[in-house]
């Protein structure tokens, strides 16, 4: 009986130091596998780490970029806006100065309106309707009883009514003074009008006078050329350039 317990006893101790020896192997392995999911932890941990600071990096690199090139971007900028103003002023100081040339001009300038009957087809049948152009001249003769004013061909074309204002005001109805076509020339596009003497006040005509003609043969290219007119109808203006051919 007591041999037999013992046997009993030490089965038991031996089954007890498998089972503790399978479960020291379990607790093994689970360390192991814990170890290991750590290890990744921080692996993954540490390249998440770095990816952040590679990213900051690369951001900070950017900024510093994009304030680079706003920096040389101003620079440029700035480089421009002086080169620009040493250019106007250099402009300003080699331009030439024709309000001289206005002043003395713009007394023989005109201000030519046409009204008329402009004929217009459509789909075979023509219809008239009242027309008006505007255009400029140049006052360049005086007889005992009129004025002459030059003027393009294709200004007072199919003119039934024509006026002319000698102030700057072309609105001004009031200043209006009627004008006969003396004659044209369409291959060179040139007219000549004329507005009697008597027609002209006193006030008006005493602003008023005849342009001194130059020579057309002493000019050259590049030479200066300046231009008086009403522009659009709106009025006398001036403006510049150079004889091109």
């Amino acid at each position: 009986m007591h041999r037999k317990n013992y046997w009993r006893s030490l089965a038991a101790l031996a089954m007890a130091a498998c089972i503790m020896s399978v479960s020291a192997g379990s607790m093994s392995v689970a360390a192991q596998e814990a170890t290991e999911s750590e290890r990744i932890k921080i692996g993954s941990d540490f390249s998440k780490r770095e990816k952040e600071e590679m990213d900051t990096e690369e951001t900070e690199t950017e900024t510093e970029s994009e304030a680079q090139k706003e920096n040389a971007s101003d620079q440029k900028i700035g480089n421009l806006i002086g080169t620009t103003e040493l250019l106007e002023e250099k402009d300003q100081q080699s331009l030439p100065d024709i309000s001289a040339v206005a002043e003395n001009v713009m007394p023989s300038i005109v201000a030519i309106t046409n009204a008329g009957v402009e004929t217009i087809s459509y789909y075979g049948t023509e219809y008239q309707m009242d027309s008006e152009s505007t255009g400029s001249g140049i006052i360049v003769g005086k007889n005992d009883s009129e004025l002459l004013i030059a003027t393009n061909q294709h200004v007072v074309e199919g003119a039934e009514e024509l006026t002319v204002c000698f102030t700057v005001d072309a609105e001004d109805k009031d200043k209006l003074v009627p004008a006969q076509v003396k004659g044209t020339d369409s291959t060179w596009d040139l007219a000549v009008i004329a507005v009697n003497l008597s027609d002209i006040s006193e006030d008006v005509a005493g602003k008023i006078k005849v342009a001194q003609m130059g020579d057309s043969d002493q000019t050259e290219v590049g030479e200066y050329a300046v231009a008086i007119g009403n522009a659009l109808g709106y009025g006398q203006s001036v403006t510049f350039g150079i004889i091109s051919a």
